[in-house]
């Protein structure tokens, strides 16, 4: 059997070739200016989309499972005997971006919940 060829470069393989280092590339800087002139910069002046919804109370049935998406990586999760909320985040701001979109429950309105889940860490949740 002959050798098998190895696949050629793909545009993914050639970009993580050059970010194989921790140094910034060249560019950097007007890169990063651009982001913030147009993404971050009028993010915060941008009216917040969505609405608060009331919870839904009742727990679901036995063998269903009700989920509440609240915003950015949080939900509410409710079971036929408990709940559970994963990644609370009621912040307006994540560090410099603003919120865009309401949480999806006031923080004031869900229930007594069970279990908090953390996934990943960050300074907002």
């Amino acid at each position: 059997m002959p050798p098998v060829e190895p696949d050629p470069p793909t545009p993914r393989r050639q970009l993580a070739a050059r970010y194989t280092d921790l140094l910034p590339q060249k560019g950097w800087p007007a890169r990063n200016l651009r982001f913030l002139r147009h993404r971050l910069v009028p993010g915060m002046f941008r009216r917040r989309a969505g609405n608060v919804l009331e919870p839904v109370l009742a727990p679901p049935d036995p063998d269903k499972v009700r989920v509440t998406w609240i915003g950015h990586a949080s939900f509410f999760l409710q079971f036929a005997g408990h709940s559970v909320i994963v990644d609370p985040n009621w912040a307006k701001w994540h560090g410099p971006v603003k919120r865009r979109r309401v949480p999806g429950l006031d923080l004031h309105g869900v229930p007594e919940v069970d279990l908090v889940l953390v996934t990943h860490a960050h300074f907002d949740h």
